[in-house]
C-alpha cells in the first residue's frame, strides 16, 4: 500500500540497513516516523535510491512485539501525512545554484 501511495518503488523500507549519503540526509524534512519513509522522502529531495540485497535472516527465539494491528492506525496517519508531503512536490533548486546532486 505504502509503495502504490507513494510512487517510491522500495520494495523493503522495513529493513535496518540504510546507507545515506550526509548531504542527502540534510535535505529531508524531521519528523518522528521519518524511518518508515526514507526512500520516498530521499527522493522527493532529487536523490537517487538504489537498493541492494541483503541476507535478511529469520528470527530463531522469541516473538516480534510488533502485530499488524498495533501500528497500523499510526502507520496508515503518517501514509496520509507522507502522501500530502511528496504530492506537493520537492524543494525546488535554484537554477542559479551549483547544485551537488547534478553530478
Amino acid at each position: 500500500m505504502r509503495r502504490f501511495v507513494l510512487r517510491d518503488d522500495a520494495t523493503d523500507t522495513g529493513c535496518g540497513w540504510k546507507l545515506i549519503r550526509t548531504r542527502a540526509f540534510r535535505d529531508l524534512p524531521f519528523f518522528a516516523s521519518m524511518h518508515r519513509f526514507l526512500p520516498a522522502l530521499i527522493k522527493r529531495a532529487g536523490w537517487d535510491v538504489r537498493e541492494e540485497l541483503v541476507n535478511d535472516r529469520e528470527r530463531l527465539a522469541g516473538v516480534s512485539k510488533y502485530g499488524f494491528l498495533g501500528r497500523l492506525g499510526a502507520g496508515v496517519f503518517d501514509l496520509i501525512g507522507m502522501f500530502w508531503l511528496t504530492r506537493r512536490g520537492g524543494y525546488g533548486i535554484p537554477a542559479e545554484w551549483n547544485d551537488p546532486r547534478a553530478n
